[in-house]
């Protein structure tokens, strides 16, 4: 038999990179195997994106039988602002002009995982453009891999739906742990975004300040129909106001909520929500005030 091929596509970048309008500091796309390293700071301006790849299919040829794993790597910190030039507003750009930006975006339409570990600061400012963005969409159950998603320093956006970390996924497991400060400050604009669609598991660790004061925003947001586990080992979360709040559940079967830190109830009054389908446990060691409501079936 004919043996399978392995397209690799490594990037190493250990510049500073400055980028101003409808661009990305650093762009990557196909191979069976994505690769991407960068030490260097980013700058990148009016819709762009700071890191963006793209994997298995998704805006480009995917690797052998659509299978693509895809890595991320950043140390530098990435600011994305509203410079340069808006003269290509309405331009189509294909694949690479998603409707919205990140600091890092990475989407893997394939057969395989998502990786992202992010050590450095990152700053956003502008509606739905999120500090990092991971999705993966496989195209059966049985195909999905996993995104994670691993952030140690501070992150900050401000704009409309503009989330710090956001991942998600079709059928694959969500793991996101993040150490530093996340600050999302916008309306319908989650701190920590969470969500497998069909039958991923969802874990959330946290260790540092989550803040998301918009109306309609959560602080940590776990939604799919398998197990969400959220855990918070420090820090201060607090959510938004109207329909928002600190820490919330959506769905899920059997779904646990470890706090060692503090939960308030945020700009809404709510604590923890849990519109869930399945059994719902709450550990408090920590200090929890606000409103509490669990075993809420979703409307």
């Amino acid at each position: 038999s004919t043996p399978a091929i392995t397209e690799v596509l490594k990037i190493v970048s250990k510049a500073d990179i400055t980028v101003d309008s409808f661009g990305a500091g650093i762009v990557a796309s196909g191979g069976s195997l994505v690769r991407v390293n960068s030490t260097g700071d980013i700058r990148a301006g009016y819709r762009s994106n700071g890191i963006m790849v793209i994997g298995g299919g998704v805006g480009s040829e995917a690797g052998p039988l659509g299978t693509s794993d895809v890595t991320v790597i950043s140390t530098g910190n990435i600011t994305l602002d509203n410079r340069g030039p808006r003269a290509g507003e309405g331009i189509d750009l294909g694949a690479f002009a998603p409707p919205f930006q990140a600091g890092i975006f990475v989407a893997n339409g394939g057969v395989g995982s998502v990786s992202v570990q992010s050590k450095g600061d990152i700053r956003v400012d502008g509606s739905l453009r999120h500090g990092i963005f991971a999705s993966a969409d496989g195209p059966a159950a049985d195909e999905a891999a996993s995104v994670s998603v691993k952030s140690t320093g501070d992150i900050a956006t401000n704009g409309t739906g503009s989330s710090g970390i956001y991942a998600r996924s079709t059928y694959a497991d969500i793991q996101i742990v993040s150490r530093g400060n996340v600050s999302s400050r916008g309306p319908f604009a989650d701190a920590i975004h969470g969500e497998s669609d069909f039958g991923g598991t969802v874990d959330i660790t946290t260790s540092g300040n989550i803040d998301a004061p918009g109306d309609g925003a959560y602080g940590i947001y776990a939604a799919g129909y398998n197990d969400l586990n959220i855990t918070i080992n420090g820090g201060t979360v607090s959510g938004g106001s109207g329909d928002g709040g600190s820490v919330a559940f959506f769905a899920g079967a059997n779904n646990t909520l470890v706090n060692r830190g503090t939960i308030t109830g945020g700009m809404s009054g709510w604590a923890v929500e849990g519109d869930t389908l399945g059994s719902d446990t709450v550990e408090k060691y920590g200090t929890l005030s606000g409103n509490v409501e669990l075993n809420l079936a979703p409307s």
